[in-house]
């Protein structure tokens, strides 16, 4: 079990039913079983420890998934996981034992100083913005927020240069960031308005970089976060001189988004030119991202 689930699992004096949640249908019929959910927002999650004999704890973790805490209003339960178990508590007057099983406190401290020590071989502006996302203290992303409204006054195309040519590295952490500071309706949080000259900035500069990924997949993931920040579109065309063809889909709905990747032929030795052929695509199709 991580340190996080021990600071967020809520005590109680009896054991839920498995069997009683299980049966449950509709999001509604939770509450009165195990109450409001303790975490999440596209997925309810419930977590729950208690004392047994022996020195012993009991802990319950519940995840429950619903179309619900997607924005919509249908309640009706899609799965349902429980896991469950009991362990002894370590003994905090045993050397071996506080090796063994570390404190939350050493846990947080270990892995702060270690991403710190990545964080700092960062370049700036990038590293200023990875920095601001792990502070201490900050659940609510206030840090973050800052950063990324601070990048929406002043779009720097240094910034969006390092971000594509890092998204292969970490495609789920550099893609969100540029996820997070590209797109206008952003689901993970609540951002100040874009101007629209400044994202247009963003936005170029965002497609000046596409030469500087290094696989299909990196500029796959770049050009779909442009597309879905012009409100989604199909990117089908062909390269015949390389055999290529491109076949890219994205849509922005109100429960999320959708993406299909249907491109065939390309391989590392043919990717500048179908980097170059998808840059050039998107300047036509959006002329507003052409160079001014």
């Amino acid at each position: 079990m991580s340190y996080h689930s021990v600071e967020i699992a809520r005590f109680r004096s009896d054991l839920p039913k498995a069997e009683a949640i299980a049966k449950a249908t509709r999001f509604s019929e939770l509450e009165p079983i195990i109450g409001r959910r303790h975490i999440g927002r596209h997925v309810g999650c419930w977590m729950f420890f208690g004392k047994e004999a022996n020195d012993r704890l009991w802990f319950m973790r519940i995840y429950v998934y619903s179309p619900l805490l997607r924005g919509m209003k249908d309640d009706t339960i899609e799965s349902i996981e429980i896991q469950e178990g009991t362990f002894r508590p370590a003994n905090p007057n045993s050397e071996e034992e506080r090796r063994r099983f570390k404190s939350a406190d050493t846990i947080d401290n270990e892995w702060r100083a270690a991403q710190a020590a990545k964080d700092a071989k960062l370049p700036q502006p990038l590293r200023a913005l990875v920095e601001a996302r792990h502070p201490r203290d900050d659940s609510d992303l206030v840090a973050y927020t800052r950063a990324l409204e601070a990048i929406r006054k002043n779009p720097d195309p240094l910034l969006f240069q390092q971000l594509v040519e890092r998204i292969d590295e970490d495609s789920v952490t550099i893609g969100g960031y540029l996820g997070h500071i590209l797109l206008k309706d952003n689901f993970a949080m609540k951002l100040a308005a874009w101007q629209e000259p400044e994202r247009l900035k963003a936005l170029r500069a965002t497609v000046d970089a596409t030469p500087r990924v290094k696989t299909w997949a990196g500029l796959e993931d770049v050009v779909t976060t442009i597309l879905l920040a012009q409100g989604g579109a199909k990117m089908h065309f062909d390269i015949p001189t390389v055999g290529v063809t491109v076949r890219l889909e994205c849509e922005r709905r109100t429960d999320g988004v959708t993406k299909t990747y249907d491109s065939m032929g390309i391989t590392q030795a043919n990717l500048p030119v179908v980097v170059e052929e998808c840059r050039k695509w998107l300047m036509k199709r959006y002329p507003e991202l052409s160079k001014p």
